[in-house]
């Protein structure tokens, strides 16, 4: 995942700092635990308790240390990759958006090698990235939903997948509306918005099993997100008394911060464990699963409600909800593309390798070839349906790890 939300150094906005009534509760009940030390144990016990605090902070620090490595030669094997994105902005029930009406140059630069990449973003009025072409007024639209493989992130925008398929379905307005780092949430949200305006003949949605983790907002998501600057909306698909599922909405949420965490190692433990505790339950493969499952029958129905056809394209492995898809009877393609797979000379094959881990053109040229495949299977016949193919070894030893 790719964000890059906003670089600069700045204040944590409200929603990033815990209430003056959790730090408050917090404060009093150190003093009180410290007045009871005095009270028993008098002035001995006080001071041997601030002497084991002083000394947990101290080892904390050192272990920080040895851990992350101090040496020289620690620092000088870190990447060194400097990267540009300037397209997103705040968007207060997204959480974040891409800049409407920008043509901005992005960059990617490793010095120590004189490697340096450079690609062009470019939005119309809405946020969208922009697609090939000139389609007329009254033409039919293909609307393209996903994260970062959709968007193209580190590719200009004539490389990206639906700028192809635009190319390719002249007589169709094809939208791109993918923006980085996106949950499956994020989409429908973004699918409400717009399918019922857009009127589309055709939803695709970029899918990937990485996506379960970020609709609910587990801990580890929402701490990345805090170190880009940013914060996103959830949900959770519940079960009821009645044993329907129902799916609980969230606003936008951010990874709060304790004051002093920046200072105090053990305030930055408490932190952390404090932020835990307000996401317990999220991290959960179950929770994850039903909540991903529920997300896609609302983008189905959604679709049906609005008159469109819903087909998921899988941009990355997907095989733990391939048995799924095709029992809820989805239009659907494979991953048509392995992005470990390499050269002769070790490189990879579909991989922006140096700059990064994303999809490279050679990879969303084979993603337009599949892609295209299935509309024309969807627009001819009225459905698209793929094999769910046996899990291989590697498949299998994954969803045991999970």
């Amino acid at each position: 995942m790719s964000l890059n939300i906003s670089t600069e150094p700045r204040v944590p906005t409200p929603s990033e700092q815990f209430s003056v009534a959790a730090v408050g509760s917090i404060v009093v009940g150190g003093v009180l635990f410290l007045a009871m030390t005095l009270y028993l144990f008098s002035w001995i016990g006080l001071a041997s308790t601030l002497l084991v605090v002083a000394s947990g902070e101290w080892l904390l620090r050192t272990a920080r240390k040895n851990l992350l490595g101090q040496r020289k030669t620690d620092r000088v094997m870190m990447p060194a990759l400097e990267a540009s994105f300037t397209c997103h902005r705040f968007d207060a029930d997204m959480g974040w958006s891409l800049k409407p009406d920008s043509v901005i140059e992005n960059h990617f630069h490793i010095p120590r090698k004189r490697l340096s990449r450079a690609y062009i973003v470019t939005t119309d009025n809405l946020g969208r990235r922009i697609s090939a072409g000139d389609a007329c007024e009254d033409s039919r639209v293909i609307s393209i939903y996903g994260d970062s493989f959709t968007f193209g992130w580190g590719l200009s925008d004539h490389e990206t997948y639906p700028w192809l398929l635009q190319e390719r379905f002249s007589r169709y307005r094809v939208y791109n509306y993918g923006v980085s780092g996106y949950s499956l949430f994020q989409m429908l949200k973004r699918m409400e918005q717009t399918v019922p305006t857009d009127r589309p003949r055709l939803v695709v949605l970029g899918f990937g099993d990485e996506l379960e983790t970020r609709s609910v907002n587990s801990y580890a998501y929402l701490k990345r997100l805090s170190e880009v600057g940013g914060a996103a909306p959830s949900c959770l698909s519940k079960k009821g008394r009645n044993g329907r599922r129902a799916l609980h909405r969230y606003p936008v949420e951010a990874y709060k911060r304790l004051p002093g965490s920046d200072s105090s190692l053990l305030i930055k433990l408490c932190e952390v464990y404090l932020n835990r505790l307000r996401f317990l339950g999220r991290n959960g493969m179950k929770a994850q699963r039903h909540t991903t499952e529920h997300l896609l029958l609302g983008m189905h129905h959604l679709c049906q409600r609005e008159g469109a056809e819903f087909y998921i394209a899988c941009l990355s492995g997907a095989h733990r909800y391939a048995e799924f898809i095709d029992k809820a009877e989805f239009n659907w393609s494979p991953c048509p593309v392995h992005l470990d797979d390499c050269r002769a000379d070790g490189t990879y094959l579909y991989r922006l390798y140096p700059f990064d881990g994303h999809p490279n053109a050679a990879a969303q040229r084979c993603y337009a070839d599949a892609i295209e495949r299935g509309i024309r299977s969807i627009l001819e016949t009225g459905r698209h349906r793929s094999v769910v193919a046996p899990l291989t070894d590697a498949a299998v030893a994954d969803d045991a790890a999970a």
